[in-house]
């Protein structure tokens, strides 16, 4: 039911650390707001801060699904 509040934050958290795990959350946030497309572009801004990503990796499978 917060899943807004949990984005809001994790925009903050990213602006002061940028981390791929950051971005990963985040995007896993994105998808259970139904926000695909960010949720893709956070997945992918993940990978390009570590290619091993497992979390980035696991929501864009599950957007590809």
């Amino acid at each position: 039911g917060r899943v807004r509040d949990a984005i809001d934050a994790l925009h903050i958290s990213i602006w002061s650390s940028e981390t791929a795990e950051a971005h990963a959350v985040l995007a896993q946030a994105q998808v259970e707001a139904r926000e695909l497309d960010l949720a893709r572009s956070e997945a992918n801004r993940a990978l390009a801060l570590d290619a091993e990503s497992a979390d980035a990796k696991r929501v864009l499978d599950q957007l590809t699904k």
